[in-house]
Formats: C-alpha cells, structure tokens, sequence
C-alpha cells in the first residue's frame, strides 16, 4: 500500500506525546554538598550552591505560573527563568548570581517548599 501521509503524522504524534507524558510523570530534587541537581526525565539541570544568590517561594504571575507543566523557559519581572515543573504543587524560585547560559532564575515545583528552602538556605549560608 506504501506511506500514507496522515496515518504516518498521527503515528508520529501519539509516539511523541506519550513519551512527553513518560518523560515528565516525575521531578527528582537531588541537593548534594555542593549542587542542586533536577531531573525531569532525559532533560536534568544541575548548578553549584556556589552560585546561588537567594531561594524563596516563586513570584510569577497567573498566566506563567498555570501556563503548563513541565519544562519551559519565560521573562518574568525581568528575569528570564527556567521552570521544571507540575501544576498542582508550589515553586521554589532560585536566583543565581551568575546566569546560566541566559538563565537568572531557576523555578521548580516540590511537595515540600519550606523544607527545600530550609536546605538550600543552609547549604548556601553555612557551605
């Protein structure tokens, strides 16, 4: 019969989305002695504590804040912010006080924001 367009396309469609929802189902938050490392799947970011400035709840308006789950990027307030994550759970909003490639601010959603913010407080203050 050979390659019919459509049914190919939709193939190519339902293969991708299913490994996006595969991919993004889990967020690991991993703080070592000297790094904050997430992972989302295949995509994972990783920075020194060296290199971050301050941590508190994430401040970015409606439209950004339930614009999607997963991995994307966004000026906000100036900053141009990279977000992992779910959402149904608050973010954790990290400023670097070098930039990441174009990257000020990391912002990442957990179960457990206070708790987060605690170790990373005294991972950056005490290291």
């Amino acid at each position: 019969m050979g390659f019919r367009f459509f049914p190919g396309l939709f193939a190519f469609l339902g293969m991708f989305f299913a490994l996006y929802v595969l991919n993004f189902r889990i967020l690991n938050i991993t703080i070592t002695a000297t790094h904050l490392i997430l992972k989302f799947g295949i995509i994972s970011w990783k920075t020194s504590l060296d290199n971050i400035r301050e941590c508190r709840l994430d401040d970015s308006p409606p439209l950004i804040k339930y614009g999607g789950a997963g991995v994307h990027f966004a000026f906000v307030k100036g900053m141009y912010r990279a977000f992992f994550n779910f959402l149904e759970y608050p973010r954790v909003l990290v400023v670097f006080f070098k930039k990441q490639g174009p990257v000020q601010g990391l912002v990442f959603t957990t179960h457990q924001p206070d708790r987060v913010m605690e170790i990373l407080q005294s991972r950056i203050t005490n290291p």
